[in-house]
């Protein structure tokens, strides 16, 4: 039987168990290399952290920009503020 529509499944991340993001499998190989307990602790807390991001429908590209427009504010000018003329209220 043919799945039509196999490319929906083209952009999604893999994830382990379904929950767990394939991107916290980089704190669990700084674990493997160097066995403490704060790397553990570092491991645990990136999967629980990834898998929240993960949850909330952001990756880390999507929260560094969210964070980025939330600082920057709603007004953004066309020109630096050094080059807009200010003008004078009489």
């Amino acid at each position: 039987m043919e799945q039509p529509f196999l490319w929906r499944d083209a952009s999604r991340s893999p994830a382990f168990f379904g929950f767990i993001d394939v991107k916290s499998a980089f704190t669990v190989v700084l674990f493997v290399v160097h066995m403490r307990l704060w790397t553990f602790a570092l491991a645990i807390l990136g999967m629980i952290f990834f898998s929240v991001l993960a949850n909330f429908g952001y990756d880390l590209l999507m929260l560094y920009r969210k964070i980025r427009s939330a600082c920057r504010g709603k007004t953004i000018y066309s020109r630096p503020w050094w080059l807009i003329k200010k003008r004078r209220s009489v």
